[in-house]
């Protein structure tokens, strides 16, 4: 029995040639770089009508004052509904937006953790055991 025997029957075995990316998590992955900012936007846009009700130690936290929150651009839809864009959208959307992609790598990380492949393949050697040595 030669030294590398074991390994021929891995290299006789064909490699799976499906080494792209299933449709479906292109698709999600689409649909979060599309929901996620609109979210994000949606959100800052809440915040910036709710931040002057905030307080800190009975100070305003935002005055609503200077250049964060002079209108750059505002959009009217359906009548007296209308979006404005400011500084502070924008800011608050970016954060937003990476708070969102950072929930859902977070999210699944786990999810692949706990249902992914296994750890250890066919031709990967068993991890060590540790032996407790005793101490004198």
């Amino acid at each position: 029995m030669g030294k590398y025997d074991r390994f021929e029957k891995y290299s006789e075995m064909q490699q799976s040639a499906n080494t792209q990316i299933h449709p479906i998590w292109r698709g999600i992955g689409c649909m979060m770089l599309i929901l996620i900012p609109i979210v994000a936007f949606a959100a800052a846009d809440t915040f910036f009508d709710n931040a002057s009700d905030l307080s800190l130690f009975g100070s305003t936290v935002f005055p609503r004052t200077g250049i964060m929150y002079r209108v750059f651009y505002s959009v009217d839809i359906w009548g007296d509904t209308s979006l404005r864009f400011t500084l502070f959208h924008l800011v608050f959307t970016i954060l937003f937006s990476v708070i969102g992609f950072m929930v859902f790598s977070f999210v699944y990380a786990i999810v692949y953790r706990v249902s992914g492949p296994p750890r250890y393949g066919p031709t990967d050697a068993p991890p060590p055991k540790r032996t407790k040595s005793r101490r004198r």
